[in-house]
């Protein structure tokens, strides 16, 4: 909702996700709400959420609660457009959609989201679009900093006017710095019998870093009232792993209003 409001197109992307219409996991909204006031050049919205956890593969952390809301400004200014805003999410069980062990800190987390978004109107329908999305992730167990940056350039009627290509290049939140923080034992003292404990940091960087690629193109058929578009990914280190081999696919899709 805060995405439309702002003017912002989501595109016929099946892969690459748009880094700032989501909590930065798979979610199964349950509500929400978003409010947009218009001072000449500059808009201010207001928006919030709440939801549970979704994953395709169900693990402990699916079905948590959570809840987003987020406030954010944007000035236009001849072909460009500029938008900075903040956001929090609040995790009653999870982390950052997954569920951490109670002796590694569970419980659920907050995170502050810091996104910054440029977009410009190139004419003749090519537009470009810049975001970047910076996170501060606090839980029992440690803290740690999460990005996602994204790039889009679309362009509307390539060979008639009522058909559109996309492309977007995309890296998913990402732990970035930041982890774990124990006392574990570090040393063992063998004549009076007893360890020494050492308060331990243990990173959740992840082995890779997944990058996104993805095309489209769609056409409206039949007066309006079907749609015909094709899509072609590659997405390198899904997940973030850098030993999961790299995926790559197409899709076609056909919608036909009644």
């Amino acid at each position: 909702m805060e995405r439309r409001l702002t003017g912002a197109s989501a595109g016929s992307f099946l892969i690459a996700s748009d880094i700032a219409a989501n909590p930065g996991f798979a979610a199964r909204r349950g509500s929400s709400m978003a409010v947009r006031h218009q001072f000449g050049g500059t808009g201010v919205t207001m928006s919030a959420e709440s939801g549970k956890v979704w994953q395709d593969v169900r693990t402990s952390a699916t079905g948590s609660p959570y809840s987003f809301a987020s406030l954010a400004a944007d000035h236009t200014f001849g072909r460009n457009w500029l938008s900075v805003g903040v956001s929090r999410l609040d995790e009653k069980d999870s982390l950052l959609g997954g569920r951490m062990s109670a002796v590694l800190g569970g419980g659920g987390a907050t995170t502050t989201f810091l996104d910054a978004e440029a977009r410009h109107n190139f004419g003749s329908g090519w537009v470009g679009t810049l975001a970047a999305r910076r996170g501060w992730t606090d839980f029992a167990g440690g803290k740690f900093q999460t990005g996602a940056y994204s790039f889009d350039l679309a362009k509307l009627g390539i060979l008639s006017d009522h058909d559109s290509f996309g492309l977007r290049l995309s890296q998913p939140l990402r732990v970035e710095r930041g982890g774990v923080a124990m006392m574990l034992p570090t040393s063992y003292d063998y004549a009076t019998g007893t360890a020494t404990d050492t308060l331990s940091r243990m990173s959740l960087s992840p082995s890779g870093r997944e990058l996104d690629a993805e095309l489209s193109y769609g056409a409206t058929l039949l007066g309006g009232n079907a749609w015909l578009g094709g899509n072609l990914y590659y997405r390198r280190d899904p997940g973030h792993i850098a030993s999961v081999p790299d995926d790559k696919g197409a899709a076609i899709r056909f919608s036909l209003g009644f």
